[in-house]
């Protein structure tokens, strides 16, 4: 089980580490590809020069079939199609490594993967990884959840898991099926997978369950929990959901579930009035359904309401709402906001100090939505000034990126932003003002990017520690939308 958060935050202020590292699955075949993307943030966030990137992809039985060390320039795009062989295809994974003989910090790069067919694209951030010498790992048990799930004709839920060096070729997954309503078990599943050593196994969970077994999902809203052993691993995974008539990927990364029991909290104090809170925000075209799934320490929190329209101070509503976080008596929490808006829920109550909440937005035409995994925030969070990404560069894309300014008792100070777009070849640079309490929407004008680049890297820079940014990439012609939390 992890550390507290609180005690998480104060361990990575000792954390030395000379090798970052992530590990994605990797789809391509004459349908698919799969990209990953990131900026040199090594250099102008930690003044670190000497730095260097390692990539190794191997197939599912583990085998190592490219091993190459690749330079880092201020933008970066490694297609996997261009590194394989003419017309390659395969089904594996993709380890990337970061070293450098100064001091890294954080033993997770700030990379994305980009799952993409013809019409569609998908992405997620790094987060699983092969642990570094340093750090301490056993055998162990590991539940990981909290992604959305469809299941009928044309999707199945699916799940990848990666390995390290172990020895053991076989383990045993077990998957269990909740009802959203209840929080009650629907089935389970117990099926062996195979582990070769830096292997990789895909699940498709149409594929291990029975048709009364499938039609009987089709009719919920559920959710999946799976377990299964990890060793000298970090254990977040990539899930998601397989589109089979386009063989689209469309991904997230899973979190782990959280004791009913936990005594992980967040409480108001004397500096914060609220233990935590939430941003909602919505911007035309795009529509949104935020999700919270009942995995998390049993509780039933209060939630104030605070919204407004976009650029303006939010005010109370004086309206509540009220999730059960976990246990016997959760429920999927869900709120739509189909309007450009901006909101805030905040709590007095004490509250889990993990809380998830994914944003999936979504245009009128999407077969899928977005899935970003993040969080309520506690008020245990440290401050943060500096905040990066990328994203989609395509002429028929836009991107919007949202950047809200909130604190734990309403009252954060207006400040300046300064935003700054570039790929390899090309680059802008914009300042914007932001008020108290507020939302800045920033419509990226990538004509000023070229068109040499399928992805633009960016940053943003603040007087404020309050903000917090994300950013979605869409194409209204054809429904196609993916998007990420900043780092």
């Amino acid at each position: 089980m992890s550390k507290s958060l609180k005690q998480d935050f104060v361990d990575r202020q000792k954390w030395f580490n000379n090798r970052a590292s992530a590990v994605f699955p990797v789809f391509v075949d004459d349908e698919s590809d799969t990209h990953l993307v990131f900026q040199n943030y090594w250099l102008w966030k930690n003044k670190l020069k000497n730095v260097f990137c390692v990539i190794r992809i191997r197939t599912e039985d583990g085998k190592n079939i490219i091993q190459r060390r690749i330079n880092i320039e201020r933008h970066n795009e490694l297609l996997i199609s261009n590194l394989l062989d003419s017309k390659a295809k395969i089904k594996g994974s993709v380890e990337i490594e970061i070293f450098s003989p100064d001091n890294l910090g954080y033993p997770f790069p700030a990379i994305l993967a980009f799952y993409t067919t013809e019409k569609y694209k998908s992405v997620v951030h790094a987060a699983g990884r092969i642990l570094n010498s340093n750090e301490i790992s056993s055998n162990k048990k590991w539940e990981e959840t909290n992604f959305l799930t469809k299941i009928d004709n044309n999707f199945s839920p699916f799940i990848s898991l990666f390995f390290a060096d172990c020895r053991k070729e076989n383990t045993m997954l077990v998957l269990k099926f909740m009802d959203g309503s209840n929080n009650k078990l629907i089935l389970k599943k117990k099926i062996s997978i195979n582990s070769k050593p830096f292997g990789t196994s895909n699940i498709y969970i149409e594929k291990v369950l029975a048709k009364k077994e499938i039609n009987l999902l089709k009719k919920l809203d559920f959710y999946i929990i799976f377990e299964t052993s990890i060793d000298r691993i970090f254990g977040r995974f990539v899930v998601g959901n397989y589109h089979k008539i386009s063989k689209q990927h469309f991904v997230t990364h899973s979190f782990q579930n959280i004791s009913r029991n936990s005594t992980d909290i967040s409480t108001a104090n004397k500096k914060n009035i609220y233990s935590t809170v939430l941003p909602i925000f919505n911007d035309n075209p795009l529509k949104l359904k935020t999700r919270s799934y009942p995995t998390n320490k049993s509780s039933k929190v209060c939630f104030e309401i605070h919204e407004g329209d976009l650029n303006s101070k939010i005010r109370n509503t004086n309206n509540y709402i009220h999730i059960n976080t976990g246990g016997n008596k959760g429920s999927i929490f869900e709120y739509k906001l189909d309007s450009q808006k901006f909101m805030k829920l905040s709590t007095r109550d004490i509250a889990p100090s993990r809380l998830n909440v994914s944003y999936n937005f979504y245009l009128s035409n999407s077969i899928h939505p977005t899935d970003i995994a993040t969080s309520f925030k506690s008020n245990i969070y440290p401050p943060k000034n500096s905040h990066w990404g990328s994203s989609v560069l395509d002429h028929k894309w836009k991107t919007k990126i949202f950047i809200r300014n909130i604190d734990h008792n309403n009252n954060s100070k207006k400040g300046k932003i300064l935003f700054e777009a570039f790929t390899k070849e090309k680059s802008y640079r914009k300042s914007y003002s932001i008020k108290s309490e507020s939302l800045v929407v920033i419509d990226v004008d990538t004509k000023q990017l070229g068109e040499f680049s399928k992805y633009f890297s960016w940053k943003v820079k603040s007087t404020l520690n309050t903000i917090e940014v994300f950013w979605c990439s869409f194409d209204e012609t054809t429904g196609a939308v993916c998007a990420e939390h900043s780092f």
